[in-house]
C-alpha cells in the first residue's frame, strides 16, 4: 500500500475546536461527547458558539475526568455488579452542587437515600485514598479485613460533628441503621462495606451520572475538611453551582 493510500484510510486526528491542537490529551465536552478541546481556556471561548449546538449525548461514552471526558479513559477493577436493582436511590433532588454548597445536599431525602450516600461516599473516599495516597489504616478491606464497618463509624461521627450536615432526624437510631445496611449480608446488596468501589462503578451505579463521583467526594471533604491529597475543591464546586444556574459550561479538567 503506498503512502498516500495509506494515509486516506487512516482516521482523521482529533483536533481542538479552537487552536486547532491535535494529540491524545485532547478532551470532549462532557454534555454531548463530541466538541473537543485542548484546555479549559479553549472551551470557554468557544461555550458561545458551541452551546446553540450542545445537545446531552444519548449514552455516555465514558468519563476520564468527570466533567471533562478523557479520550484514554481506563477502566475501574470493580469486584461489585453495579447494575444490581433496585433503582440508586428513591428520590433525586434538583441542583445538587447548589445543596452541596450551602449544607443541605443530604436533606430532604428519604432514609434510605441519606444512608446509602453515606455509605458511597465513605467507600470512594476510602478507594482515593488507597489509590492516590497509599492510605491504609486498621481496619479496612484495602488492608485485609472483612469489612470496613470501623472506619466508616469513625467518619458517621466526623458527619455528625458538622453542624447542620446531617437532616434534622438524624439521631442515634439512624447512625445503628445506616451501620446495619452497611452489614447487610444478603447477596445484591450494593452498599456492603464488604466491598470496594472505585469511580467507574459509581458512575454506573447511579445510572451513568458523570457528576456523580464528584458529588460524593465534595460530599466527603465537607465531612473531613480534606480533599483526596490536600486538593482544593472550592474553585470546582463554584463552577459547578455556576453550571447548575446555567451560567458556565459544563467542563473541567480537574479529576474529580
Amino acid at each position: 500500500m503506498t503512502d498516500t493510500a495509506a494515509a486516506a484510510q487512516a482516521p482523521l486526528a482529533e483536533t481542538c475546536r479552537v487552536c486547532k491542537k491535535t494529540g491524545s490529551a485532547l478532551r470532549r465536552c462532557a454534555q454531548c461527547h463530541s466538541a473537543a478541546y485542548c484546555s479549559r481556556r479553549c472551551q470557554r471561548r468557544d461555550w458561545k458558539q458551541h452551546k446553540e449546538n450542545c445537545q446531552p449525548a444519548s449514552e455516555p461514552v465514558g468519563c476520564g475526568d468527570v466533567c471533562f471526558n478523557s479520550t484514554n479513559e481506563r477502566s475501574s477493577d470493580s469486584t461489585q455488579n453495579p447494575s444490581s436493582k433496585p433503582k440508586p436511590l428513591e428520590k433525586t433532588l434538583f441542583k445538587p452542587f447548589n445543596r452541596l454548597d450551602n449544607g443541605t445536599y443530604l436533606h430532604d431525602r428519604p432514609k434510605q437515600d441519606v444512608y446509602k450516600l453515606l455509605i458511597d461516599t465513605f467507600r470512594l473516599r476510602e478507594n482515593d485514598d488507597y489509590e492516590f495516597e497509599g492510605y491504609k489504616q486498621v481496619g479496612i478491606v484495602y488492608k485485609g479485613a472483612t469489612h470496613s464497618l470501623e472506619p466508616f463509624r469513625r467518619f458517621l461521627r466526623l458527619a455528625e460533628s458538622r453542624t447542620g450536615l446531617l437532616p434534622s432526624w438524624w439521631n442515634g437510631d439512624a447512625r445503628k441503621e445506616c451501620e446495619e445496611l452497611g452489614m447487610q449480608t444478603e447477596q445484591g446488596n450494593w452498599s456492603s462495606l464488604k466491598h470496594r468501589v472505585a469511580k467507574r462503578d459509581i458512575i454506573k451505579r447511579y445510572e451513568d451520572d458523570l457528576t456523580m463521583p464528584m458529588q460524593l467526594r465534595m460530599l466527603g471533604g465537607l465531612v473531613y475538611r480534606r480533599e483526596v491529597m490536600g486538593a482544593d475543591a472550592t474553585s470546582m464546586l463554584r463552577m459547578m453551582v455556576s453550571r447548575e444556574n446555567g451560567q458556565v459550561p459544563y467542563l473541567s479538567m480537574f479529576s474529580m
